[in-house]
């Protein structure tokens, strides 16, 4: 009797932490979204910066324009079709760090020794 009386409570406690565990997880879905957006934006940026040292920020906006980012246990999308916001915050955290430097007109050159 105990040991079914046990058995349900574990049983109980598994059944919470499973339902609590997919509550905060579809609360954070669309800031997983965006990141990997940012993410995924960020790949094609340094993927042009290899086959091209120097690129204008219309070339740069072109490239990412139409990427998309899904998660796979969700029917969510987020799609690219405004990326100059995108764009912006991409290329300040990249002078940041010190991969690129901007030029006149903006345009952005790859600094040599920068990790790709």
């Amino acid at each position: 009797m105990l040991t079914i009386l046990f058995e349900i409570i574990l049983f109980a406690m598994a059944m919470t932490f499973l339902m609590a565990w997919g509550y905060v997880k579809k609360q954070r879905q669309s800031e997983e979204l965006v990141g990997d957006l940012m993410q995924n934006c960020e790949k094609k940026v340094r993927k042009a910066f290899k086959k091209n040292d120097f690129l204008s920020y219309v070339e740069l906006s072109e490239m990412i324009k139409g990427t998309k980012a899904s998660l796979f246990w969700s029917k969510k999308k987020a799609v690219v079709n405004d990326p100059t916001g995108i764009l912006d915050t991409i290329l300040t955290e990249m002078m940041s760090k010190g991969l690129i430097t901007e030029g006149k007109q903006k345009t952005y050159r790859w600094v040599q020794g920068g990790d790709l």
